[in-house]
């Protein structure tokens, strides 16, 4: 008997990967435009200055930098997916910890954090693609970018909304769910 037959089918793997690209690049968006939806809101709930929310605003620049310019040189060591998994662990826990510890230092820290995974990930994705959809890389990188940009548009959108009617904390934490299905999908491919 060919343990083959135990194995998914090249077709259920690409619709598996596609859905972890598509959470992917919802996660690498969702995080970064919710804040700045809200910032007033945060900034008041914090209890911070101007200068701290502006802080909150720099740090993903500054990570994503970071992370571009160091993630090569982990994904190589690691592996690609191993580094990109990881990435995405991260990312999770980041956006955790901001709705977890409302302090000026908790909402600092996850930031970072997270902005760091978005930095390797912004690195690693177009790899992974190429990687595992050989046949379909400007399919997959299309709905890769497409879907980065109607995250952005949509969270932008509904976050103030959503933190008048569930409170602040779970407009900016709810996409950790996200994330969480993101994590278990890469980690069953």
């Amino acid at each position: 008997m060919s343990t083959s037959s135990h194995l998914p089918s090249p077709r259920f793997t690409f619709w598996l990967v596609l859905c972890a690209i598509i959470l992917l690049a919802t996660n690498m968006r969702a995080p970064i435009v919710a804040l700045g939806a809200i910032a007033p809101v945060v900034q008041e709930a914090l209890d911070i200055s101007e200068f701290q929310i502006g802080w909150l605003g720099a740090v993903p620049m500054l990570s994503f930098a970071v992370g571009a310019l160091i993630s090569p040189a982990i994904a190589k060591r690691f592996g690609l997916e191993n580094t990109l998994i990881a990435m995405i662990g991260l990312l999770t826990t980041g956006m955790m910890i901001r709705t977890v510890i409302p302090t000026w230092t908790g909402f600092l820290v996850g930031t970072l954090l997270l902005t760091l995974a978005i930095g390797f990930a912004n690195t690693l994705a177009a790899p992974v693609i190429k990687q595992r959809t050989p046949k379909h890389i400007p399919l997959i990188t299309g709905l890769f970018s497409l879907t980065m940009t109607v995250t952005a548009g949509i969270v932008s959108g509904v976050v103030l909304p959503l933190s008048e009617r569930v409170g602040w904390q779970w407009a900016l934490g709810g996409w950790t769910i996200l994330g969480v299905v993101a994590l278990l999908i890469w980690l069953f491919l």
